[in-house]
């Protein structure tokens, strides 16, 4: 019970059912200060409910979980993450700063900084279990 993660936030985009065999999935772990996990949450729910709200959009899908300082987000891609690097890790760039200064992480105003952040916080899918679209 100790180790599991409270689920914050929960957003798809009812739209995609029938494309989801064409999704890519992702979960980042994010170097969050300490205490900032449940702002920097909210950021990226915000920043998901915007972009799932676009018409084929990149994002299709994404749930966020937090625990004390521990912050993973998991999301549903339309491409590649490294399409756009900022869209994959949830960052608006209108609000790069701010969401930097919760993170425990150099910079990620600059597409440079993006990416290191996208390497360093991408976690290794060992499984994934998808309910049935018929379900």
């Amino acid at each position: 019970m100790r180790s599991s993660l409270a689920e914050v936030a929960h957003l798809t985009d009812q739209r995609s059912r029938a494309q989801a065999r064409e999704l890519v999935r992702k979960a980042f772990l994010y170097p969050v200060r300490h205490g900032s996990a449940e702002a920097a949450a909210r950021l990226l729910a915000d920043h998901d409910e915007q972009a799932i709200t676009r018409a084929r959009g990149p994002i299709a899908g994404s749930t966020i979980f937090v625990r004390e300082d521990v912050l993973v987000r998991v999301v549903d891609l339309r491409g590649s993450v490294d399409d756009d690097p900022a869209v994959a890790l949830g960052i608006d760039r209108s609000a790069a700063a701010r969401f930097g200064r919760l993170l425990d992480t150099g910079d990620v105003d600059t597409d440079e900084g993006l990416r290191r952040l996208l390497a360093n916080c991408a976690m290794t899918e060992i499984t994934d279990r998808r309910a049935s679209l018929d379900a």
